[in-house]
């Protein structure tokens, strides 16, 4: 299951999903039945790994024909319309390891419908680099996708890099998302949202050995700064801090405090292209406690709040909670 899941091209739910197309209504006609699901006829995935530590996966499946149903309200008759043809979804992936757990790889999905319909094709060129001591770790990722639509040919790019350290107390990560607006890989994918240039920076210091009332710690800071691929304009700034610990009477105890400071821009809120939400300073705050649960009696309560420091807005929200659990022993 790895090998199909490299990239996060699949989404195995679109196999069988609803039909794309569209129903053409005349001034007397009305949609009677739009089908939720395609049948799927068929479908077979074959993947292994050599001993050499190169996998090879393929995956392959065909829909029938789907149709809906239009009545005439004049006349009462009834035709079908067809809404998504035969249709052949395709994955071909080719993963190297090497260096006990490096790899480098590359994906290919495809979606080919009958007829004039919305075909896809999207590629992957993988990479996960550690080195032997197993403390560096580099990410990369360039994704193309092509869309064959009725209005003429679609492509879109996306790329993703991360570099850290994987060992020790003290850990860094930076990490780089882009994504164009033409970018889709939601004919066999799932893809939320493209139109991004993120950035991230994070800190983390964390014990694995008793100190003091503590087995463990843990601390970690970080920053994203967000901006619009197009146009390129910024969108957000968000940092914070967050702490976690277990005490040598294995109680657990954790906090973190969340900022967005200065005007924050959401241009997907509004539904409108150009237009934009804006909030401005918001904090949010989270605690929590979970006592020993190997005790007959433990406990665990949670508290947050959330409000945003802006002139004219009265915004305030907050949660809280508390259980109890009690272990009958004979």
């Amino acid at each position: 299951m790895d090998l199909f899941s490299k990239g996060n091209l699949f989404f195995s739910r679109r196999v069988g999903n609803a039909p794309t197309g569209d129903v053409n209504l005349s001034s007397d006609e009305e949609l009677i039945e739009y089908p939720r699901t395609s049948k799927v006829l068929n479908a077979i995935k074959v993947s292994g790994r050599t001993k050499k530590g190169l996998g090879l996966g393929f995956f392959n499946s065909i829909t029938e024909k789907t149709y809906a149903t239009v009545e005439n309200t004049v006349t009462g008759d009834r035709r079908e319309e067809l809404v998504e043809p035969f249709t052949n979804y395709n994955i071909i992936v080719a993963d190297q390891q090497f260096n006990k757990n490096s790899s480098i790889g590359i994906i290919n999905t495809n979606t080919t419908r009958n007829g004039g319909f919305r075909d896809a094709n999207v590629t992957a060129v993988l990479a996960n680099i550690i080195n032997k001591r197993n403390t560096y770790n580099l990410q990369g990722q360039i994704k193309m996708s092509q869309l064959n639509l009725e209005e003429g040919n679609s492509t879109g790019f996306s790329s993703f890099f991360r570099a850290q350290t994987i060992a020790g107390k003290h850990r860094y990560n930076f990490d780089h998302t882009y994504i164009d607006t033409r970018f889709d890989i939601n004919d066999l994918g799932l893809q939320f949202r493209n139109n991004r240039n993120d950035f991230g920076v994070n800190y983390s210091y964390r014990t694995f050995e008793p100190t003091g009332k503590w087995n463990n710690i843990y601390v970690g800071t970080y920053i994203d700064y967000t901006r619009l691929a197009n146009p390129n304009v910024f969108t957000g700034l968000r940092l914070g801090a967050e702490f976690s610990g277990n005490t040598t009477t294995l109680n657990n105890y954790g906090a973190n405090l969340n900022l967005q400071p200065g005007k924050q821009y959401d241009y997907f809120e509004p539904r409108k292209e150009g237009a934009y939400f804006i909030t401005e300073n918001g904090i949010n705050m989270n605690s929590w406690f979970n006592s020993n649960d190997n005790k007959k009696i433990a406990i665990s309560a949670y508290f947050g709040i959330e409000t945003l420091l802006e002139s004219g807005r009265d915004y305030v929200n907050y949660w809280f909670g508390f259980g109890s659990t009690y272990q009958i022993q004979r």
